[in-house]
Order: structure tokens, then sequence, then C-alpha cells
């Protein structure tokens, strides 16, 4: 947002994530230790990714997984706000294997009636999980905002 305005820069993509749930595509979703980032800041945890399926998967990422935090109808009210590196890491996940994956967890507000950050409470973290055959998954978390 722009400062003082608060006026969201950015387009209508960064209010929305888009993809199917990764449960019904066969992958697991799950934190090592309960979520939680302080109000503002951004932080890079691990999540445990279990492939359900019978066929390997590769999840395509810069090096970690992106998110979104969501409000409790589903709309976008945070997200990490830096910049992004480019490469292209890939997370090979074997059938019934799990394995820690690094996601980046951003609480900068893209609502201007929210101000700049995320407030404190409970929230949704959508985890989006792209796949090498072009998939984008997502999984639903639960993420508590610190003062």
């Amino acid at each position: 947002m722009r400062f003082p305005e608060r006026e969201l820069l950015g387009n209508a993509h960064l209010l929305q994530v888009h993809g199917e749930p990764a449960e019904g595509a066969g992958l697991g979703v799950e934190p090592l230790a309960p979520l939680t980032v302080r109000s503002g800041r951004h932080a890079r945890r691990d999540l445990l990714i279990t492939n359900r399926t019978e066929r390997t998967e590769v999840l395509i990422t810069n090096g970690e997984l992106s998110s979104a935090v969501t409000n409790s109808s589903g709309a976008v009210v945070g997200r990490f706000a830096g910049p992004h590196t480019l490469a292209r890491v890939g997370f090979e996940i074997a059938p019934q294997e799990t394995r820690p994956v690094p996601v980046l967890i951003g609480t900068a507000s893209i609502v201007p009636e929210l101000g700049y950050a995320v407030p404190p409470g409970q929230w949704t973290l959508v985890v989006v999980l792209q796949t090498e055959t072009g998939s984008m998954l997502l999984a639903p978390l639960d993420l508590t905002v610190s003062e």
C-alpha cells in the first residue's frame, strides 16, 4: 500500500488464490509446529508434505512455497511484500513419502481497512503448491498472527 494514502498497489490477482484442494490431488500438508508470525513481519517455516499418490510429484518453487493469509470468508488479506528470487527449485516427493518443504509467510496487509499489517488474531494460511505438471493446489492451515 502507498503511504500515507493507504491505496493498494498491485492488481486483482493479489486478492485471490487460485487452484484445487491439495488433498483431492493426493498431497497432504501439515505444519511441523503451530504456525505463528508477528503482525507486519514475515517468516519461513517448514511444512510436511505427504505424497499419497502412486507417482512421484515435483513441487516447483523459488526455494520456498508461496502462501496468502485469508480471513474467515476466504478473501486474501495479507501476503509477503518484498522481492522474490527467480531461481527454479524443485522438491521431489516420491510416492507415499513425507518431506519438509519451506513456506514463506507474509503478514503485510493488502486490505486498506486493516492498515499496513494483518492484525493479531486467528487467520487461515493458504499454501500454494505448484506441481511440475502445472497444477496449482491449495492447502489451508491455521495461522496465529501475534503482536
